[in-house]
């Protein structure tokens, strides 16, 4: 799919939207799924290296799209941080260095990433899901907003 999507980026705004529309219908419910089974995070890392495929290919109407790509990011951050959490404390399996912790991690990672790069490319609209979450009294989506603001300053071109 990735030299489709570079192509893509070559192509009228026309295709570009209706690539986006399709992708992004397939690709959000796909990060907003719920679990924490390792089948849940290759979901979650699969569907958002995917979304990293859509913006790159898709960038000049990516700027539209940025509230409804971080929000679900946002909220897939929070939701690990919740289940790192939970299971660490009622969970023996969940140790350090087992497989259910590291698929934590990466996803973890992925997501930052996912959400450096489309603070990159869609500018304004996920720059305010940043203000919103800055603006409540919630300190870990703060601290992962902080996070990814810090990533992308490092990332970007």
């Amino acid at each position: 799919i990735n030299p489709l999507l570079a192509l893509l980026a070559n192509l009228p705004d026309a295709a570009s939207i209706e690539i986006t529309r399709v992708g992004l219908s397939a690709l959000l419910p796909l990060i907003g799924w719920r679990g924490s089974s390792l089948e849940s995070h290759a979901i979650h890392i699969s569907s958002m290296a995917c979304m990293l495929s859509l913006m790159n290919g898709a960038y000049p109407i990516m700027t539209k799209h940025g509230g409804k790509i971080l929000t679900e990011v946002i909220l897939l951050l929070d939701r690990s941080d919740k289940d790192t959490a939970y299971l660490s404390e009622t969970n023996s399996d969940f140790s350090c260095g087992s497989d259910n912790h590291t698929a934590a991690n990466v996803t973890v990672k992925v997501a930052l990433y996912c959400g450096a790069v489309s603070l990159i490319v869609c500018g304004e609209s996920a720059e305010a899901v940043i203000q919103h979450v800055k603006s409540t009294n919630l300190q870990k989506p703060i601290e992962r907003c902080r996070e990814i603001c810090e990533l992308s300053n490092k990332i970007r071109p």
